[in-house]
């Protein structure tokens, strides 16, 4: 499953995001938390499909192939 992962730092109020794949919500906070720096907790984690990832999305754990086709 794809999921939206959301963290920030502790001194900071900024949040920010990026897509994993997992087969668990706990599975995917155990991927997000072994690639922050220190400093940096996991807020939220949330179900996510792959039509939410656009090229500008960070994906943690996979390759981001997204591409805007113009016509």
């Amino acid at each position: 499953m794809i999921y939206i992962a959301y963290w920030r730092h502790n001194e900071e109020r900024i949040s920010h995001h990026g897509f994993v794949i997992a087969n668990s919500r706990d599975e995917a906070y155990d991927i997000v938390m072994s690639k922050l720096q220190k400093g940096y907790q996991v807020t939220h984690i949330y179900n996510a499909s792959e039509n939410q990832i656009t090229p500008q999305s960070l994906t943690i754990n996979f390759p981001n192939t997204t591409d805007y086709h113009l016509f």
